[in-house]
């Protein structure tokens, strides 16, 4: 971290776990090394808002997340949603960065975005997209301490 402008941390659980901190501890942790080393800016991904769906969400998203999202993968939203309230305390210039459905399809060049709000329709986005987009919000202080959302 020493001398770089910008951290990325792209952390999060592997396999079939009941529970999880790497969202919490892990950037945490990062985010301390940061104020120790220098850099201010800090991008994370994260998974979609859909969790708790915003009021204007559709409701079809709604009842998937409540019958699928949350009961299989509730632990690691409520740690993202730990990692959230951390990152709101940190002296870091964050932005969270939430994702959809990964896939490991080739970059289609092109992708939605918004910043503080959800991301309506946003099913899929490939790796390769994430990590332009991840890249593109460096600079862009339109996202400094902000949650936002990218998908095809």
């Amino acid at each position: 971290m020493r001398g770089s402008d910008a951290v990325v941390s792209t952390l999060g659980f592997v396999g079939r776990s009941k529970e999880t901190k790497i969202y919490s501890e892990g950037v945490l942790n990062v985010a301390r090394a940061m104020e120790q080393l220098g850099p201010r800016r800090l991008v994370v991904l994260a998974a979609s808002q859909g969790i708790d769906p915003h009021p204007d969400f559709p409701w079809y998203a709604s009842i998937m997340m409540k019958l699928l999202v949350k009961p299989m993968f509730g632990f690691a939203y409520r740690d993202m949603a730990k990692m959230t309230n951390l990152m709101a305390q940190s002296n870091t210039d964050w932005t969270l960065v939430g994702v959809p459905m990964l896939t490991n399809g080739t970059g289609r060049g092109h992708y939605r975005s918004s910043i503080g709000k959800p991301l309506h329709h946003a099913f899929r986005i490939s790796r390769a997209d994430v990590a332009k987009y991840l890249l593109s919000v460096i600079g862009d202080e339109a996202t400094f301490r902000k949650w936002t959302e990218v998908a095809w």
